[in-house]
């Protein structure tokens, strides 16, 4: 069964993690796995490993949100790629290319409704999720 990933570096000490499944429930019924959210902040290499390990385990179909360095340089910009009939959102800062170690397949951006908060990045993926089902 296909389901949602998360990684992140917000760690579990707040609400982050809990706000990203709260929003994307809002939106689907799929299952929402954590693969991690103790990536140490804008370590790149750390969250491609894990991200570039995990996704291979996971049914077709499944979406990898990675939220990692999300507002490193300024307003993040989100990007929906799809890779071995799996999709994958992150922000554009060359972290799905590095986990897969190859480029997508396919890319598009993602664009908030409203302005350009955690939140309304949430809404964006889950919005986007809901469409891919």
């Amino acid at each position: 069964m296909p389901c949602i990933t998360l990684l992140s570096d917000f760690g579990l000490q707040d609400a982050p993690a809990a706000m990203a499944r709260g929003v994307l429930l809002q939106y689907t019924s799929l299952p929402v796995i954590d693969i991690s959210h103790d990536v140490k902040p804008y370590y790149m290499p750390q969250a491609a490993y894990l991200l570039g390990t995990a996704y291979s385990s996971f049914e077709r179909g499944t979406v990898h949100l990675a939220l990692f360095d999300m507002f490193a340089g300024g307003s993040p910009r989100l990007v929906l790629c799809a890779h071995e009939d799996q999709y994958f959102i992150a922000p554009d800062n060359g972290l799905i290319t590095m986990a897969l170690g190859t480029d997508p397949d396919a890319w598009m951006v993602l664009e908030p409704e409203q302005q350009h908060t955690f939140k309304d990045w949430l809404h964006a993926a889950g919005r986007t999720i809901a469409a891919l089902q």
